[in-house]
């Protein structure tokens, strides 16, 4: 495979590798599989060569993912914001993975602007490095980007990175076996998003070491919680509403519906995907309130030509990738957000 990144970036982040004795590591808010798998890629390599690293994540992660080698060792800032305080101003090296800017490590909204852990980053001086795929990253943030929003997860910027670094020898097991956990969940289990032979190349150098494909599936799908099951039967029973003249469907969840089936952080990950399977179906909308940051979210998923990324850039106050986005909206109802969501769709469809 040839070289990813241009040969200077690359020699700049060794150089920033093999001097750094402190690193910190983080990913975006409401951390998935890709946020986990390329943050605690980069974990085991540098904890493998004797770096002092700590990965460190805006609030909690979903419980199917904690499995993941080293998962138990991250702070979530929310819980510990005075251990993260003192680790982002004692590192001379921050690694950032899976956002395209800062705003995105807020627990609250990315219309606060540069807030809370955010802020931190911004305000060390340590080097910054951003390791992402999403569109459009904020150049003026970050020290080194290695960003290529064609590819089809972070953790995959990650396994390239590393490789034009000369150092994939250098990683250990557990180093592939987070960077394939991240590469699987961001493409749905390799259903989109992957269409092209590097993908698959890294996939077989990643088995021919030994990672268990099989294996992994199991890990990130049969460690569910009993609560998260019963909320998507209820959810696709009672909550999902078609709109066949847009092809699109929409799912409301509220904060009572949360606590009645005892939500934890993602338990509703994934499920925007579930309505893509109806035929007819090519753009599926999940809204879900957030009253404690006084937001509401919204995640995007689409299938073929079907771009949401312009619809949640546009409307949203957000943004991703052509066929995946998400968005956020402070001061209106889940339900005023669905009625602005139909209005669009009805202009659009005039169009």
């Amino acid at each position: 495979m040839e070289m990813t990144f241009n040969a200077n970036d690359i020699a700049k982040a060794r150089q920033l590798f093999n001097t750094a004795s402190s690193v910190a590591i983080l990913a975006h808010a409401g951390p998935d599989g890709d946020a986990l798998g390329s943050s605690l890629a980069l974990y085991h390599l540098l904890s493998s060569l004797g770096k002092t690293t700590n990965v460190i994540y805006p609030n909690d992660f979903a419980a199917n993912l904690r499995w993941m080698p080293a998962a138990d060792r991250a702070l979530v800032f929310r819980k510990n914001p005075d251990a993260v305080s003192r680790i982002i101003s004692d590192a001379d090296l921050i690694l950032i993975c899976d956002l395209n800017e800062l705003t995105r490590l807020n627990t609250g909204s990315k219309t606060d602007g540069i807030v809370g852990l955010s802020l931190l980053v911004q305000q060390s001086s340590a080097p910054k490095l951003l390791i992402d795929h999403h569109e459009f990253p904020q150049a003026d943030q970050f020290d080194l980007l290695f960003s290529r929003p064609e590819l089809s997860s972070a953790s995959e910027v990650v396994y390239r990175l590393i490789d034009d670094m000369r150092m994939l020898e250098l990683a250990p097991f557990d180093f592939f076996q987070c960077v394939l956990t991240g590469m699987m969940t961001d493409t749905g289990f390799f259903h989109y998003g992957c269409q092209y032979p590097d993908f698959f190349h890294i996939v077989a150098d990643i088995v021919a070491r030994g990672v268990n494909i099989t294996l992994l599936t199991q890990n990130i799908s049969c460690h569910e919680r009993e609560q998260k099951i019963r909320l998507t039967a209820y959810l696709l029973d009672r909550k999902l509403e078609l709109f066949p003249e847009f092809a699109t469907a929409i799912t409301i969840l509220t904060d009572d519906e949360k606590r009645r089936f005892n939500y934890e952080s993602g338990d509703a990950e994934g499920y925007v995907n579930i309505p893509l399977d109806i035929e007819g179906i090519n753009r599926s909308i999940f809204i879900k309130e957030e009253r404690q940051d006084g937001i509401v979210k919204l995640s995007f998923r689409s299938q073929g030509d079907v771009n949401v990324e312009q619809l949640a850039r546009l409307h949203f106050n957000g943004g991703g990738h052509f066929n995946a986005a998400g968005g956020e909206m402070r001061d209106l109802t889940v339900q005023q957000v669905r009625d602005m969501l139909i209005h669009i769709l009805k202009d659009e469809t005039r169009i």
